[in-house]
């Protein structure tokens, strides 16, 4: 009888051994699922991260590219710019001149014009004298005939 009843105890104690046993296996396996779980979501949030990556560098070099076109494109204008501000004092200069050259021949006119009204009133003037001796002329031949 303690036979059986250590047997019994024996196999009350694999019972529960296995039952132990069970409960691990079972938490083992939830911790798998977990762990596989975890190592998925690592992966996906890993995955995730690298497209990001990926994204980022392509907008990096979208970017350069930008700026290098815009660094053309600023170097062009500076040209063009400069080719501007070239022809600006070319057709500035050559305003200038025009101008000094348009005061020079005013000024040749006004004194044509002056030295034209003096020898027009130098003209009226003999003409008045002329006059004033023909009239004088006319007088003395009429105080002649009279």
């Amino acid at each position: 009888e303690d036979y059986e009843k250590l047997l019994q105890s024996k196999d009350a104690e694999i019972v529960v051994i296995n039952k132990v046993r069970k409960a691990d296996a079972l938490q083992m396996d939830d911790l798998r699922r977990v762990l596989a779980n975890q190592e998925a979501s690592c992966k996906a949030e890993l995955e995730s991260h690298a497209t990001k990556i990926d994204e980022m560098s392509c907008d990096l070099n979208q970017a350069r590219q930008n700026v290098d076109s815009e660094r053309e494109s600023s170097s062009e204008l500076n040209i063009d710019l400069g080719k501007a501000q070239t022809r600006l004092d070319v057709v500035t200069r050559q305003g200038q001149e025009n101008e000094r050259a348009w005061e020079q021949q005013k000024t040749l006119l006004e004194d044509e014009i002056s030295l034209l009204k003096e020898e027009l009133d130098m003209q009226r003037k003999g003409h008045k004298e002329e006059v004033s001796d023909y009239e004088n002329q006319i007088r003395l031949g009429r105080a002649r005939e009279v």
